[in-house]
């Protein structure tokens, strides 16, 4: 069973997250997509929104899209959170799911400085954005390195509208005072529990 894993920090979840997890189960038939925010994000600075807050959102964000799946998985877990830690764990749990990992472009480029890179390879395949211009050559050669230097590196490409939507923006502009959810980018749903619980204010 091809299962695909889109984790993140989620604060907030965007439409970008969602057009990410429909195109990697489009294109790859992924069984399901579970959106799983971390607990503690290793190489980010803490999460402005509670894990519970997140979670929620992701939850309100998925509602209703066949295939897509809010996750707790990470959260319910101690300590700072590992991808290889996820990904190996969730093999041992369900030896017949075919892991697909999805990661944003940019990622790709430092993935070998992630914490156990080969356990990621070895339990998972992973896919990526496919980054715009003369970027997408180099993630292409990149990729050919990390399987000089690593064994079991499967990384395909998703193609999806070039956007440049990103949660920091998001941010700033809530603390700007804009609400509307098109202009965010966000679920209404996601727009109005953030607006109701008072999250990302100045």
């Amino acid at each position: 069973m091809r299962i695909g894993i889109l984790g993140g920090t989620f604060d907030p979840i965007h439409l970008r997250h969602i057009e990410l997890a429909l195109g990697a189960m489009r294109d790859y038939d992924l069984a399901k997509v579970y959106v799983m925010p971390d607990r503690l994000p290793t190489y980010r600075q803490a999460a402005a929104a509670s894990a519970n807050d997140r979670l929620a959102m992701v939850k309100l964000s998925v509602m209703g899209i066949d295939g897509l799946a809010a996750s707790d998985f990470e959260l319910k877990r101690e300590g700072p959170t590992y991808t290889s830690d996820t990904v190996s764990e969730l093999k041992r749990i369900h030896p017949d799911w075919d892991i697909y990992f999805i990661i944003g472009g940019d990622s790709v480029m430092y993935i070998e400085k992630w914490h156990e890179p080969q356990v990621i390879f070895d339990n998972c395949s992973i896919l990526y954005i496919v980054r715009p211009g003369n970027s997408a050559s180099e993630t292409e050669e990149h990729i050919s390195m990390l399987k000089e230097e690593f064994s079991n590196v499967n990384m395909f490409p998703v193609h999806i509208p070039e956007s440049p939507v990103s949660a920091t923006e998001i941010r700033e502009k809530i603390r700007m005072g804009i609400t509307d959810p098109d202009e965010l980018h966000l679920n209404k749903n996601v727009c109005d529990y953030i607006f109701s619980h008072g999250l990302y204010k100045a």
